[in-house]
């Protein structure tokens, strides 16, 4: 086939298929990087999935630490609390005299009623006398 023999159809017909070949490689070319790109995409948000998550178990844990340490000073404040209350228990006449007068209605001794509620042996050996059912002369009715 030589060059100057070539017809204007023929030759128009080689230079649409040389066009076609360019245009089908380079759209070849741009779906390689496209798929590159969308590759690199997914890598992307991989690692920003792993950085969210990161953040965010670094925030989990300061905020668990933050929780921990209330936690402590509210069992400290606590424990305070309670040995207060059993300072309170344990304090000399301290008892409630309501429940040392329940306790010697009960008929407790002196001795017992003290020690439980806390009440000296003189308030113990008074309330015994008022309020205990054993005691005929009790100073409650007892007419002079």
């Amino acid at each position: 086939m030589d060059l100057a023999t070539l017809t204007y159809p023929s030759t128009l017909a080689i230079v649409f298929a040389l066009l076609f070949l360019c245009t089908l490689w380079t759209l070849l070319g741009v779906r390689r990087r496209l798929a590159t790109q969308d590759q690199d995409i997914k890598r992307l948000s991989e690692l920003i999935v792993f950085r969210d998550e990161d953040a965010l178990h670094g925030r989990t844990v300061s905020e668990l630490g933050a929780l921990r340490d209330r936690l402590d000073v509210l069992t400290t404040d606590l424990r305070g609390v309670a040995d207060t209350q059993l300072e309170l228990k344990r304090a000399p006449g301290a008892g409630s005299l309501q429940d040392a007068t329940l306790l010697a209605r009960q008929g407790l001794s002196p001795d017992e009623l003290s020690s439980r509620a806390g009440v000296s042996l003189g308030e113990a050996e008074l309330l015994v006398r008022l309020h205990s059912p054993n005691n005929k002369n009790n100073a409650i009715g007892v007419s002079h």
